[in-house]
């Protein structure tokens, strides 16, 4: 199951509070895309997030163990 679009680790993976070992190399090219967008103003964090969340509910199968270990 993905976890509520308000916890505040969506936002916090992108601003890079939090930076656990993410083992999807898929899931880290979204992030650091992501990352990379926010910080060059072409996305706010708020948008970044929302883009993460719905990815990772496209691919919740895939991205599960990852999400487990964000989301503890």
């Amino acid at each position: 199951m993905i976890p509520d679009i308000n916890r505040p680790e969506w936002e916090d993976l992108i601003s890079g509070q939090i930076t656990p070992k993410i083992t999807s190399l898929s899931f880290q090219l979204k992030l650091n895309n992501l990352k990379l967008s926010v910080s060059l103003k072409k996305i706010d964090l708020k948008s970044a997030a929302n883009d993460l969340h719905k990815y990772c509910i496209a691919q919740e199968k895939l991205y599960q163990k990852d999400l487990n270990l964000i989301f503890k």
